[in-house]
């Protein structure tokens, strides 16, 4: 049996662009791994941009 909407504008036939996100319960298990996970490539991505900005500034003291 297909899950019902439970705001009121979504029952709303004419409104044919409404959506709702939460019509599907989230898996709290999906969400305890990707969100450390995406906090350690963020942190990683942060390192590596860090670092390639200093080498790319000692690289241009070196030019000049």
């Amino acid at each position: 049996m297909a899950r019902q909407p439970t705001t009121p504008h979504l029952k709303d036939p004419a409104c044919r662009v409404c959506i709702n996100i939460f019509a599907e319960p989230v898996d709290w298990r999906l969400l305890l791994v990707a969100f450390p996970v995406l906090a350690a490539l963020s942190w990683v991505v942060f390192i590596i941009g860090r670092d390639a900005l200093n080498q790319f500034q000692r690289t241009m003291k070196e030019f000049r």
